[in-house]
This record gives C-alpha cells, structure tokens and sequence, in this order.
C-alpha cells in the first residue's frame, strides 16, 4: 500500500504527539515557520483522543464522518445508485463525486484553523494490494492520518421484489457497439456535422492508416465457431458477441482521420462527444444515468497499473502528459475474433491459454486466436505529470462518466467496440496553458467559469513534448483553441 505521509516530521503525523511546548525561544520565531508546521501546532488539543475513537470506529466496521457542530464522529453511509427501475445498486468509490446529495467524510482537522473545509474533505484513493484494486478515504491536506478504508467487493444490488440471482442477458446493453444502438435510435453518421467531412477532406493524408496513434480495424470476417461442446465459455452471449463485432466503420474512419488531421484540437466543439449536456447514442450504454455500470465497475484489475494511471489522469482534472497519451493511443490492440479494442493488459485477460492455443473468450465457442500478439507495456513510455515543489493539490475525476467507463472497459478483459474507442480515444484536448491531456468533460472541469487554466502547475522538465501539446499525428504547430 502506498504511503499518503507527508514531509513533515514524524511528530506532527499520527498517531498524535502533544504539540511541542512553547517557551520563549519557541514561540519568538514561530512566525517563521513552514506552513506545514504551522498547521501541526494548531491542531485541536484532543487530536490524539479523536485518533483513538476514530481507530475504534474503523476496527469495527464502520465509516464516520467528523461533526463540527457537535465535535463528535457520526456514522457515514456510502452512496447508492437507484435504478429506473427502482434497483438500488452499490457505486464504486470511483463514482462517488458527482452522485446526487453525495456528501464526503471529514476528518477532525477540521477544527484546525489553518485548515479550510475542502482540506479536510476526504477524497477516495486507489492502491494496489497483492494484485486487486482497493480503495481508502483521506483527506488531501498535509500530514492526515485519519485513513478509513473503503469496503468494495463489487456491484451488488438491492431488490425486494426481484430474485437475487443476477441476470446477465439484463445487463447485455452495457457493451453493445453502436451499429446496433443506431438501428433503434437512427443515430448514426447521419447526425455528425456535415462541416466535418469537409476539414478531413482538406486535410492531405489524414487517412487513417496512416496513423500509428488510432486502432482502425480493418474488416475482417467473424471467425466460424466450431461445433460442438467448448471447453471454455464465452463471457458474451451469442447475440451480444455479434453486435459487438458489427461495429460502425464508417464512424471510425471518419473521427480517426478527423483526429489525425488535427481538426479537433482546433474545432473541439465538432466533436460528436464535446457537448456534456448530449451523449451521443453510441455512449449512452455507459452514460450513469441510463447504466448503472455494474460490468465496468466489476472489472477495474489494471486500474493501478501505468496504462490505467493515464486513463484516470485524462478522465480528471489532474491531467496527462501529451506523451503518456499518445503511448496509450499506440498501445490499444484489437482482436482477430471478436473484434473488440483492448488494452495489451485488456487484450491478454480476454484470451485463455489452454492445450490447443490462445482462444478468445468474448466469442461464444471461444474460437482459436490466430494471430496471438503479446504487447510489452514500459511504463517510462507513460511518464507521470509533476508538480512545483512536489505539491501535489487533491484533483476530482471524471471517471464515472459516458466518456470514462468506456476508457475503463477498454483496459479488462471486456474490451470495448472498435467505434466506441474511435469515440472516446479522439474527445480529448491538450490544454495550451498546462500542456496537459483530458477529456472534454475533464478539460471543462479544470478551468475556471471564464475559461482559464485552474492547473496549479506542473515542471517543465517532466515532458519534452511540452512546447507543443499537439496529440494529433499532423506536423506542425498547434493553432489556438477557443
């Protein structure tokens, strides 16, 4: 589990020390102290009983809550997701933010008057623990050790009225490519902007073979499944499997060649997915308000790995290099047999090593894999945004969104359609300010109401590519982005 300690001392962390005595030595230059350590010296009197009620409470099995008013912990309940349906469903820690009347824990260095509200608002971080993802509440500001840990073993829902047993052929629309969504919601290349054939065609090779950056599959046929009884089982029913592979080619020719010419970094809003307010039907299976994502959820084991660190950088304001990006971009692999779109983490889950070979195991019959690529992953290839002065603020994502899930199937053994990733891989923006990677919903998130750059500022020397943020595969400098 990675350490959360900050720089300061061993007796101003916890479990709480006395404040140092003041004497007239002391108290003479405690003006010029850090103001780490100025915080430390106002910490409330009674920390040290609050730790110990506060390891109480966790030792038992509960999540609390400190209460300025009563200066008492209070027991706190994680969030539920409700259905249409009425369903209730856990939510991942990761999709708390954002979630209707979602209020986060605080810790008692709330009373600490050199500490603000939001310093002592504990936010939800992710750590790897003998291979599975965990989560634990803490808050951002420096030396906290009030840490309470998240219980999280998957969706689970809650119904009354229905059987307990979980229905997966309910659940089929979480993954189903949009070739099939536009059949029923007549979405498809009919309602992009007609002004963008128009930018790619102005633009000379931005064909999207030509592009190293973009998964474009070529048009392979589904391979016959063998008859008789498989050894392995498919994770996709029949139907599902071939709505999956009938992705939309068309749709990923043209955001493919639209993001290589570079025409959204210029014209960001002709993007299909730019608008927050109106999720393009081919997302709206991983939009939260129609789904509550008990598949994506469920399936998060390379969350914590160098690819999955970039995918949650992008998806939140923090932000990822343009070189971590691009990388990701290059890495994204697809199958022979399903057709999907994988992570090379992604794409090794989803295919089984047995006696006769690699078989894919999203194709029912689970098939032979022909052409079994293993892809090698360096993570200083995925080079991690640094701070000034190694201050590292708290950042909110925007995981838990149309845009985000998709990015987290695409890295499990799900994987994703191939149009759905022309989709989601091409929203993206480099800010020209912090020269940093997000996704529409994040960029938007990172700037102020007029539009500034909120970032709080990053080195210089993290990333060659800083003096031009460009992720696009076009030559040339970057023009200016309204």
């Amino acid at each position: 589990m990675p350490s959360y300690r900050s720089s300061l001392p061993a007796n101003h962390g916890l479990p709480p020390t006395a404040a140092p005595r003041r004497t007239r030595q002391s108290t003479g230059g405690q003006a010029a102290l850090p103001f780490n350590h100025m915080i430390a010296l106002h910490h409330p009197h009674d920390i040290r009983a609050l730790y110990k009620e506060f390891r109480h409470h966790i030792s038992s099995g509960k999540m609390v809550t400190f209460d300025l008013s009563t200066r008492q912990f209070k027991i706190w309940t994680p969030p539920l997701r409700q259905a249409v349906s009425g369903v209730l469903s856990t939510a991942s820690p990761l999709s708390y933010v954002g979630m209707l009347g979602y209020c986060a824990p605080k810790c008692p260095h709330a009373l600490n008057p050199f500490l603000r509200t939001a310093d002592c608002t504990m936010v939800v971080r992710p750590y790897c623990h003998n291979g599975t993802t965990k989560y634990v509440f803490l808050a951002p500001h420096p030396g906290c050790e009030f840490r309470m840990p998240i219980p999280w073993f998957g969706v689970e829902r809650f119904d009354p009225d229905v059987d307990d047993a979980y229905n997966e052929d309910e659940d089929d629309i979480d993954l189903v490519s949009s070739a099939y969504i536009s059949q029923s919601a007549n979405t498809s290349m009919e309602d992009m902007d007609d002004t963008l054939f128009a930018f790619i065609e102005e633009e000379p090779g931005s064909s999207p073979v030509s592009s190293e950056n973009i998964v474009s599959p070529s048009r392979p046929q589904p391979v016959a499944l063998k008859k008789g009884k498989p050894t392995l089982s498919s994770f996709f029913t029949a139907a599902t499997a071939e709505r999956r592979a009938s992705y939309d080619r068309e749709q990923v020719k043209l955001l493919t060649s639209a993001f290589c010419a570079g025409v959204f970094e210029d014209f960001p809003a002709l993007h299909p997915a730019y608008f927050l307010s109106k999720v393009p039907a081919i997302l709206a299976p991983y939009d939260p308000a129609v789904n509550s994502g008990t598949r994506t959820f469920n399936h998060l084991q390379y969350l914590e790995t160098a690819i999955g660190k970039v995918i949650r950088a992008a998806n939140s304001n923090l932000g990822a290099t343009p070189t971590a990006y691009r990388e990701l971009l290059s890495l994204s692999q697809s199958c022979g047999v399903c057709l999907a779109v994988y992570s090379p983490d992604g794409y090794q889950a989803h295919v089984e090593n047995n006696d006769s070979g690699p078989r894919c195991q999203n194709t029912p019959g689970c098939p032979p894999v022909s052409e079994h690529q293993i892809v090698v992953v360096d993570p200083k290839h995925l080079p991690e945004r640094t701070f000034l002065n190694n201050q590292q603020p708290a950042f909110g994502d925007s995981i838990d969104s149309a845009l985000g899930r998709p990015f987290l199937e695409w890295n499990s053994k799900l994987g994703i359609p191939a149009d759905v990733w022309a989709m989601v891989s091409t929203a993206v923006i480099a800010c020209e300010a912090c020269k940093l990677v997000r996704t529409f919903a994040a960029d938007k998130a990172h700037r102020a109401i007029d539009g500034f750059c909120m970032d709080p500022g990053c080195c210089e020397s993290d990333d060659d590519s800083r003096s031009n943020p460009s992720i696009s595969s076009r030559k040339g400098k970057q023009r200016a982005v309204d």
